[in-house]
């Protein structure tokens, strides 16, 4: 076939002017809690309550593997937690949350000739988890006919109890949609029942930014960083009372490390995304795990940025020692025997203020204001 030539009087596919200009990848959207459409990706859930949704009747949903969101996203719905049916002031029927979904067709169901309502998100459920669950609502009833309202199921499964956004968890019993699989030693550690799922993708960014973050820290081996995400996790639990990633942490020796991490950094290794490094440290070896591409910080949400990000900051100047030590004054680790699971709700437990490096300065810069000594 004979060459194609332009204007310029060049070969097209080679012209600088005339030449198509390359295709370019797709656009990477960030997850989003206001889709407009089936091509927006959906943040996962992440809250820590259970959650109940009007309905006219109840017989049409049952069965079914997805109910309308007619309030939008469900900001404090905990992955795998229970979607009541609220009708007629009663609790009717439960079924087990999947994820929040996107629908172009969301037929009503309560009539044939219903209709539809416009594209939206919806609840994508379990529809094998459908329980003809019945609670009369009483008093509550009347201020509950509209809109999304968070509860707590009982241990038991026959009561619940309703909170408000952003609540957090009460001291008690609550059912759980996956709890940790190991037992835990002291009863102080279950004074809550905290549900979450385990994201490896986020995870492994989480691990990715936290290790090229300590690449500039000469104590930033395992232990440190080991220390970092056990922290990060804490820490946004305490402010947000929900987890980053759901990894599992395990009491050690040296204090608390996630059980995914070996598995997640050999997986790292074999795809060339990162290496582990040995490096000597004050004559004692020092494994680095050395990020070989960045990491997707997209993934993470504001908070969750910035509960990673203070973590580093803070500890930032600590040895491996001092990072360890200060985790062992976690009830968590204090609580558990070794090689137990760290239960998330041990976060809530007080523990004596230990002095870093960070709330040393900013207890110096104090003192020096009012003209007073700073105590240590």
């Amino acid at each position: 076939m004979a060459d194609e030539w332009c204007e310029h009087d060049s070969d097209a596919m080679s012209c600088p002017v005339c030449r198509p200009a390359p295709a370019l990848p797709p656009t990477r959207r960030a997850p989003t809690t206001s889709p407009k459409s089936a091509d927006d990706q959906i943040a996962p859930l992440s809250g820590t309550k259970d959650i109940s949704v009007p309905v006219h009747q109840v017989e049409p949903y049952v069965g079914s593997d997805w109910l309308m969101a007619s309030s939008g996203y469900a900001s404090d719905l905990r992955p795998g937690g229970w979607v009541y049916l609220r009708h007629d002031g009663h609790l009717a029927g439960r079924v087990r949350a999947r994820s929040m979904g996107w629908r172009d067709r969301r037929p009503w169901r309560t009539g044939v000739d219903a209709g539809e309502a416009r594209p939206g998100l919806v609840f994508e459920v379990d529809p094998s988890t459908w329980d003809d669950f019945e609670l009369d609502l009483g008093d509550d009833a009347e201020r509950m006919r509209q809109g999304y309202r968070y509860l707590l199921t009982t241990a038991d499964g026959a009561d619940v109890e309703h909170l408000a956004v952003g609540d957090p968890i009460p001291v008690g019993e609550w059912i759980s949609a996956t709890q940790t699989s190991r037992p835990v030693s002291h009863p102080l550690c279950r004074v809550a029942v905290m549900d979450l799922t385990y994201d490896e993708r986020k995870f492994t960014e989480m691990v990715l930014y936290v290790a090229d973050r300590l690449r500039g820290d000469r104590a930033g081996g395992a232990t440190k960083l080991n220390k970092v995400l056990f922290f990060a996790e804490f820490t946004h639990l305490r402010r947000h009372h929900a987890v980053i990633t759901g990894c599992e942490f395990q009491k050690l020796p040296h204090g608390p490390a996630p059980r995914q991490l070996l598995p997640v950094r050999r997986s790292l290794v074999r795809s060339g995304a990162a290496e582990v490094v040995e490096e000597d440290f004050l004559g004692r070896p020092q494994h680095r795990l050395v990020p070989l591409r960045p990491a997707d910080t997209s993934i993470f949400s504001a908070n969750e940025h910035r509960s990673i990000d203070d973590v580093l900051e803070q500890l930032a100047g600590m040895t491996g020692t001092q990072v360890s030590d200060l985790s062992h004054e976690e009830p968590g680790w204090q609580l558990t025997r070794d090689g137990e699971t760290i239960p998330y709700a041990t976060a809530f437990l007080d523990f004596p203020q230990v002095p870093t490096p960070t709330s040393e300065r900013l207890a110096q810069e104090v003192a020096e204001r009012y003209g007073v000594a700073a105590t240590g």
